[in-house]
């Protein structure tokens, strides 16, 4: 089950993030005095976290596949942008 946990812990961490760099956008976004320069950073930000949790979100789901079901075992390192 340790095994397991890590991958879990590094999706629900990456969701996380993203799920604030969409926040930030969106807080952005409503401000109309926002410097047209950060909402692009803050949109770039979104699509980096977003890659980073697609990434960690499926090493999860290798995790929970039966054996045998996938040639690539669990892993229990992800990728890392943050």
């Amino acid at each position: 089950m340790e095994t397991q946990r890590s991958p879990e812990l590094a999706y629900r961490r990456a969701f996380q993030e993203f799920a604030d760099k969409v926040k930030r956008v969106q807080s952005l976004a409503e401000n109309p005095n926002s410097d047209r320069r950060a909402v692009e950073a803050a949109e770039l930000d979104v699509e980096l976290a977003r890659s980073v949790y697609n990434s960690a979100r499926d090493a999860w789901v290798k995790c929970l596949l039966p054996d045998g079901f996938d040639d690539e075992p669990c892993r229990a390192e992800t990728a890392s942008a943050f």
